[in-house]
């Protein structure tokens, strides 16, 4: 269970569709996941179906991310049964009053008593709500996204189409192929075998050439295929898949799902349905079946009208159909009932107890609905197209509008460095349109965030050009051959704590203006965004003038900045201070009380967590330093 010592390190390791690795038996897959985990500081695993193997090798895969909160499967199962309780309790917290954040004596006393929480300081509302959330069932481990917090989501329809054998089968085929000539379809079947006989008979028959999907082939081959599906204008018509198409890919430019079998398992088939099922889907789902045995109408019929995981989504599906579905092929009469009855109970109580406190923990309200909001604003104001733009015409980028929403960039041969980076060699599509990403997931959505952005965001400040310039600002109200500097700092931590301490930091760069004989900042006076209209380039002899007449006031306005982005840079930190006190409050809290069911966590583990913390607060008061990053002199004019 080790890494190659290439490997023997990694700050983040992902790990999706997570369900196929079930840890609670012995194996060389699980093995390689342990020796991942061991070597990473953080670990996230991707699920539809974490429960798709059993509640065992869930928990298995959560005790890979803390396993002093999992120590016992037992203790893990135990905890369900407490799970509405705490939902109750949490939903009075939170139905307060939302300018309150105050926790009244009445509501600490019974939280206290009724969950053996050891808390020594006052709690906001919010701070106890997480606190809770961590101490219970699977906390701060496991995020959904659940349909109740969601919208945008399509209804969904089963087609059945009843076929003798496997000559009209595929005569169904391609007469539905024809009758849908100008949309996307999707097909998904078990075996890679059949995907490629499919595609061989489909071109001799019809003169179709559809892209294949299949386990076989690389990580480029189904990219290319996905692609090519995906092209709107010439694109393939029907894309041809094995079951392995069911994970990972999107493909909600279609609406009609051809299921050539039936799964033996109904996530299996939540997961087929999912490809289509997605936000940016903007037509009702089309789920065709064909019936064509006895065997494939009953198990259609446990799917459909006994599960009820079909049209719809329904999360107790597996569990049910491990438990009954071997009773029901051989006595389905006797069955049937009882399944229903067991399957409504076990819905109610996942929505009242367990299923509940996902939702709150995946999505807090009002603060979720508040950040949505924010960064629709943030995109409407703060876009990153028209920097690209501009970075892509002074480097010599190829960039081309294809429409609307849609642009291309190529590097090129004249390009004034080497390498972009987040652009492949042959370049990509790319879109700055949330929809327009939604519903094509093969061209790149460009935020800030975007490795481009980013590496372009590196270039830009790690090297020497513009981090000095001169330029002309005129006014009638001011003096003219005033000077001004505009100089901006960003906030470094040089420390073994910095990754830990910037995680808290409000603020990651000052501004500061200032002129001669005025001590105050003028950042507010003289906002960024005013002087990019106003400010007008020095010419190359103004530019010089200036550096050998003002060089002496130059170095005291330097000087008069830096005072003042240190001043400032107090008031970012307390901030920060109240911040991290609050979290390791949090944090000291929740292993005091897992302490009280897990005996292997000591008091020293505890002392040791406490003494991080002030190690923390100690670097982010004591070595915070604001660093000169770039300065621009600004002469003024009368106009």
């Amino acid at each position: 269970e080790t890494l190659p010592s290439e490997f023997s390190s990694f700050d983040l390791v992902i790990i999706d569709e997570a369900h196929h690795f079930d840890l609670s038996e012995p194996s060389p897959r699980a093995q390689a996941l342990r020796a991942l985990a061991s070597a990473s500081t953080h670990l996230l695993l991707l699920s539809a179906t974490p429960e798709r193997l059993g509640l065992e090798s869930h928990f298995s895969r959560l005790q890979l991310l803390d396993s002093e909160k999992f120590y016992s499967f037992e203790a893990f199962k135990q905890s369900y049964d407490r799970y509405q309780s705490l939902a109750q309790d949490l939903q009075e917290l939170l139905n307060g009053d939302d300018s309150d954040e105050s926790v009244s004596d009445e509501q600490l006393a019974k939280v206290k008593a009724h969950f053996s929480l050891d808390i020594e300081a006052p709690m906001s509302r919010t701070a106890l709500t997480e606190l809770l959330l961590d101490s219970y069932g699977t906390g701060r481990m496991v995020y959904r996204n659940t349909r109740h917090a969601v919208s945008g989501f399509p209804r969904r329809q089963l087609v059945t189409h009843k076929i003798e054998g496997a000559e009209e089968k595929l005569a169904w085929l391609s007469g539905f192929i024809k009758e849908h000539k100008h949309e996307k379809l999707l097909l998904i079947t078990h075996k890679k075998e059949q995907v490629l006989d499919l595609r061989e008979w489909l071109y001799r028959k019809t003169g179709v050439d559809c892209p294949v999907f299949h386990e076989d082939m690389t990580l480029i081959e189904r990219d290319r295929a996905a692609a090519y599906f995906a092209d709107a204008e010439d694109g393939a018509p029907l894309l041809l898949c094995s079951e392995i198409g069911s994970e990972g890919r999107n493909f909600q430019f279609c609406h009609r799902l051809i299921c050539w079998d039936l799964p033996e398992h109904p996530d299996v088939l939540e997961q087929r349905i999912g490809r289509l099922d997605r936000i940016g889907q903007t037509s009702d789902i089309e789920i065709h079946v064909c019936i064509e045995s006895e065997q494939a109408a009953q198990r259609l019929h446990w799917f459909h009208q006994v599960l009820s995981s079909i049209e719809q989504i329904n999360p107790a599906a597996g569990a049910v159909h491990d438990r009954w579905y071997q009773q029901y092929l051989e006595n389905p009469e006797s069955v049937e009932a009882q399944v229903k009855a067991e399957l409504a109970e076990l819905l109610e109580q996942l929505e009242a107890g367990r299923d509940r406190l996902l939702e709150i923990n995946s999505c807090r309200q009002p603060q979720a609905t508040d950040l949505v909001a924010r960064v629709q604003r943030e995109e409407e104001v703060n876009c990153p197209r028209e920097l690209l733009e501009s970075i892509a015409d002074v480097l010599n980028l190829h960039y081309e509008q294809l429409d609307e929403h849609r642009y291309r960039l190529v590097p090129s041969d004249q390009m004034l460095v080497p390498v972009i980076p987040g652009i492949p060699v042959d370049g990509c599509e790319i879109t700055f349109d949330r929809k327009t990403a939604i519903a094509r997931e093969d061209i790149e959505f460009i935020t800030w965030d975007h490795p481009l952005m980013q590496g372009l965001a590196e270039m830009i400040g790690g090297a020497d050009l513009g981090v000095a310039s001169v330029g002309l600002l005129p006014n009638k109200s001011l003096r003219p051959g005033m000077l001004f500097a505009e100089a901006l700092f960003s906030l470094a931590v040089p420390s073994s704590h910095t990754q830990q301490v910037e995680r808290y930091l409000t603020q990651s760069a000052l501004r500061v203006v200032v002129t001669a004989d005025n001590p105050k900042n003028l950042s507010a006076a003289l906002p960024s965004d005013q002087l990019s209209w106003l400010v007008e380039p020095a010419g190359k002899a103004i530019r010089g003038t200036v550096v050998k007449d003002y060089r002496q006031q130059i170095s005291s306005l330097v000087e008069q900045a830096e005072t003042i982005a240190t001043d400032e840079m107090a008031k970012i930190v307390q901030p920060s201070l109240d911040q991290l006190d609050e979290r390791a409050t949090i944090e000291l809290a929740r292993l005091k009380q897992l302490q009280q069911h897990n005996s292997n966590i000591t008091d020293g583990d505890i002392q040791a967590v406490d003494d991080n913390f002030s190690r923390i607060t100690q670097a982010l008061r004591s070595d915070c330093k604001p660093v000169f990053t770039a300065i621009r002199l600004l002469i003024t004019y009368r106009p």
